[in-house]
């Protein structure tokens, strides 16, 4: 299962509920997070890409098993 998402906020918990959810069915392990890094509109802000930043690694500690995969568009 691929799920998308920007890692964009400043409140995890919808996140953590759903990937809670996933744990508990012991499916997390077939799903794939994806999400971007683009410096040109996601992070027109630096206070946007420090979100991303600490978002990816809050969810990698929390949820070690997580799969995420990031597409970098070179602009």
């Amino acid at each position: 299962m691929y799920v998308t998402t920007s890692f964009v906020y400043d409140n995890p918990d919808n996140i953590v509920e759903f990937m809670g959810f996933l744990e508990k069915r012991d499916v997390l392990k077939y799903t794939l997070f994806c999400t971007s890094y683009d410096t040109i509109g996601r992070f027109s802000t630096v206070e946007k890409e420090d979100s991303w930043k600490k978002n990816m690694k809050f969810v990698k500690r929390m949820f070690p098993k997580v799969r995420l995969h990031t597409e970098i568009i070179m602009t």
